[in-house]
């Protein structure tokens, strides 16, 4: 019995198979041997106006990769507000791929729905058509950390701007790890991070995530990133909160040196000799993020938040880099997401005691100024006033009117030079 569906060549789409011409985007559909299967799995070539599950209209790529694409588009039933849409193929998978493939994009759907946080994106929907699965989120104008860097001086940044990345990056992770059960991010490297041009960070492509199972020995499947993926998540053990802490030292390596840890996994070159003059604390503290013991790692993310935010206040402010982004047709029009202060945060609203004691000596100095400038004010004014009064007692004595008036005026001139006087002497001192 024949299908009643047919594809069409061009984008993949799902039409009657009375139909001459595509529903999404006006192709021909006269080609043969298009009834009853996809045409094409390619990811990436829907074009402009294509209107995916009668809600979503392609505006443009915004990213491509070998199995997915990413395009910009805007949901025409919430007032075309901005989206991005991922877009993942099928194609050049044998069924067991296939099967992986697509769980994995669920997972990532149903795991990204369950969390909210400022550094984290929103799943609005997800469906299949036509032999790939959509990803509908909030459209993040920006770029990734790794287009970022290679757009800066030498491809490296300096120690400031990556020491607030990594506080950012704790935040985010710290959350993920006391979620419950606790998520392990697990393909941290700088091209799954998002900047926005206002220096906020996103972590972004959860495919390989997944929940910590105390009570399992190793990972049932090997994924991540040479260089930034540790030992551990290679099938030699189960991957922990500090495997993510191995691959944020590894992000934070190469922003700071500009080297890619792919091109010697586990025998990177010291920080120090590719970077001289960097502050001992830092190096220190990456050095021991990238331990391939995890034991000899640090114990979590707040404990790192805790560090980087002590070397905040040794480091001269910087002027964060409004570097280009990555181009797009329309502004975002996302609302923002709210989330409860994670524990990282809590952290942060609460200084330390040196904090204080250099936020206490910062008004002190503010207050003083302030004294100091309504004293020359009130000095020049006294002065201006003995004046006006010794010209006034002068005229009423020339006068011959009230003379008993001149005596207290000339009493008041005195009074005010005395006042203005001590003003003076106040300022000097």
């Amino acid at each position: 019995m024949a299908s009643s569906s047919i594809y069409c060549s061009n984008c993949g789409a799902q039409n009657l198979t009375r139909h001459k011409f595509c529903s999404a985007c006006g192709n021909a559909l006269s080609a043969p041997g298009l009834i009853g299967a996809p045409a094409s799995t390619l990811t990436g070539r829907l074009p402009a106006h294509t209107l995916l599950k009668q809600r979503y209209r392609i505006l443009q790529v915004i990213g491509q990769g070998g199995m997915g694409a990413v395009y910009v588009g805007q949901d025409t039933q919430l007032g075309d507000r901005i989206v991005a849409i991922k877009e993942m193929s099928q194609s050049s998978l044998n069924p067991q791929e296939t099967q992986d493939a697509t769980e994995n994009f669920k997972q990532e759907a149903h795991l990204l729905a369950s969390l909210h946080h400022p550094h984290l994106p929103s799943i609005y929907d997800h469906f299949g058509n036509a032999g790939r699965w959509y990803l509908v989120m909030s459209f993040i104008k920006g770029e990734t950390l790794e287009e970022y860097i290679t757009q800066q001086p030498g491809k490296k940044l300096v120690s400031k701007e990556v020491i607030q990345i990594g506080q950012q990056l704790c935040d985010v992770l710290d959350y993920l790890h006391t979620h419950q059960p606790p998520i392990i991010f697990r393909d941290l490297k700088p091209s799954n991070i998002m900047r926005t041009n206002t220096g906020h960070i996103y972590l972004i492509d959860f495919g390989i995530a997944r929940f910590f199972k105390p009570e399992q020995v190793k990972d049932t499947a090997s994924y991540g990133s040479a260089g930034y993926s540790p030992p551990e998540q290679y099938g030699q053990a189960q991957t922990t909160e500090r495997s993510d802490i191995y691959s944020l030292g590894a992000t934070l390596y190469k922003l700071l040196s500009g080297y890619n840890p792919s091109r010697s996994p586990f025998h990177l070159p010291a920080l120090t000799s590719l970077v001289p003059g960097l502050p001992i604390p830092l190096t220190t503290l990456i050095t021991q993020m990238l331990e391939l013991e995890p034991g000899r790692r640090p114990a979590s993310m707040k404990v790192i938040y805790q560090n980087l935010e002590q070397m905040t206040f040794s480091l001269a402010p910087i002027q964060v880099s409004l570097a280009s982004t990555s181009s797009t047709v329309l502004p975002p029009n996302v609302p923002a997401t709210l989330a409860s202060p994670s524990p990282i945060q809590r952290i942060s609203q609460s200084p330390s005691p040196a904090v204080n004691i250099a936020r206490r000596g910062k008004k002190s100095i503010k207050r003083k100024k302030r004294l100091i400038w309504r004293v020359v004010l009130a000095t020049i004014i006294g002065f201006l006033f003995s004046i006006l009064l010794f010209i006034v007692a002068e005229e009423v004595a020339a006068g011959g009117h009230a003379p008993d008036l001149v005596p207290f005026l000339f009493a008041f001139a005195g009074l005010s030079i005395v006042a203005s006087m001590c003003g003076l002497f106040y300022i000097l001192s």
